[in-house]
């Protein structure tokens, strides 16, 4: 096929080689891996899940984990920073704390290309390709390219299924929402189950023992008799 206008030859390339031919400023970055931005609040994950139509506790803790793998230094210990919600969700924090030992035990290589940590001999070329893709779909997110480039991932993650491979793209857009959710749900019960536990089994008979013992030091010293059972 030739261009309508300018009569030159059309040629099939991929999705990175579309990117790094471009001279339009929207394709500023090619997939060649390196520096991109970092997620540095909880504001910008906020940004990220709000524009997937995700706000599930399972695409945070996978934005996350790809943070705490992008980078030749380690950022934190836990894959999901502890905060308050951490309290109010057990069930998660233990996951958290289990996966974030597992990560510091397994990902002991680093790959330059795509500057994300890996597991030794399990890094695959299709691996790195898809941590390029992740960390260059989120900051087409965050830099609002999104709008522009999203056709080029779609072809891309098309291709991708086509050769049964891993796409990032698929990963972030295409996740069972619904079923994350009544997972998130179900933690979430869990957790205030166990901490009604606490307060009526636990924390309840610990201050009326405390507070009768409180009482019986105070009549003692003033010598009234002590009733009570």
């Amino acid at each position: 096929m030739a261009c309508s206008r300018c009569q030159v030859h059309l040629i099939e390339i991929s999705l990175p080689e579309a990117i790094k031919r471009s001279n339009v400023r929207s394709f500023q970055k090619a997939i060649i891996g390196g520096d991109t931005k970092e997620l540095s609040d909880e504001h910008i994950q906020y940004h990220i899940r709000s524009f997937l139509g995700n706000r599930t506790l399972f695409l945070d803790f996978d934005i996350q984990k790809n943070r705490i793998k992008h980078g030749r230094k380690l950022k934190r210990f836990l894959i999901a920073p502890f905060n308050m919600t951490c309290v109010f969700n057990i069930p998660w924090l233990l996951f958290n704390i289990m996966s974030s030992n597992l990560f510091h035990l397994t990902h002991l290589g680093y790959c330059s290309r795509c500057n994300c940590k890996h597991i030794p001999g399990r890094h695959s070329q299709d691996q790195c390709d898809y941590n390029i893709e992740y960390f260059n779909i989120l900051e087409d997110i965050l830099n609002g390219q999104i709008v522009q480039r999203r056709s080029f991932y779609q072809t891309y993650a098309l291709e991708q299924a086509y050769k049964k491979k891993p796409s990032a793209y698929t990963d972030l857009f295409c996740r069972k929402v619904r079923w994350e959710a009544f997972w998130d749900i179900v933690s979430i019960t869990l957790s205030v189950l166990l901490w009604v536990f606490i307060v009526v089994f636990v924390a309840y008979p610990m201050a009326m023992m405390l507070t009768q013992k409180l009482m019986y030091i105070d009549s003692y010293e003033f010598g009234l008799p002590v009733t009570g059972g």
